[in-house]
């Protein structure tokens, strides 16, 4: 019916495509990206086939690019030792928790202490026990919450790799002041 073509089991092209339709119970309209597909002969969607493969060939390559050019950004350990030292300034007094709903971002701050975000401006230094081999270099990390959403120092770990790290000191940190490059607030 549809360009007068039918299907091998001799129903219309119209027919099979209806039972396609709501495969994985999801109807085509609504998945993203549909496009209905326009009856136009086989060599010209092999053409346009052909154009719009070509950019996501570039496009894979520049990521690739970009992904190999990562590592050669990675913090020196001067630079560690630097963010360490800015970032005990403006910490706190050791508490003994902190609550934490989601991790929105981490930083390795040396091979014992990274600084964990909970919020915008809810910056907490964590120091682990050692031997925690390579922390500095951990692509990703995982902070344990074993009490709802409590993060305590004598029960949750940090995660990386195969490793698990005890917490053995958490501190909040005066993020507010130290992007303004001001004094820490005094608190108590």
């Amino acid at each position: 019916m549809a360009c007068g073509r039918r299907n091998r089991r001799g129903g219309s092209r119209i027919k099979s495509a209806w039972r396609r339709r709501v495969k994985f119970g999801v109807p085509i309209e609504l998945r993203r990206n549909f496009l209905p597909r326009p009856c136009v002969q086989h060599s010209i969607e092999l053409q346009a086939t052909e154009l719009t493969a070509m950019p996501s060939k570039s496009l894979f390559v520049i990521a690739l690019a970009a992904f190999t050019a990562v590592p050669a950004l990675a913090d020196t350990p001067a630079t560690e030792k630097a963010n360490l030292e800015r970032f005990q300034r403006y910490a706190g007094a050791p508490v003994e928790n902190f609550t934490m709903w989601k991790m929105y971002k981490w930083q390795g701050l040396g091979p014992e202490t990274v600084a964990v975000w909970t919020g915008v401006n809810d910056v907490y230094m964590l120091k682990v026990g050692l031997p925690c081999t390579r922390l500095q270099d951990a692509k990703a990390i995982v902070v344990t919450s074993k009490m709802s959403h409590q993060v305590n120092r004598r029960f949750d770990f940090v995660n990386f790799g195969t490793q698990q790290c005890q917490i053995l000191e958490i501190r909040p940190v005066d993020y507010k002041a130290m992007i303004k490059g001001g004094e820490p607030a005094k608190k108590g």
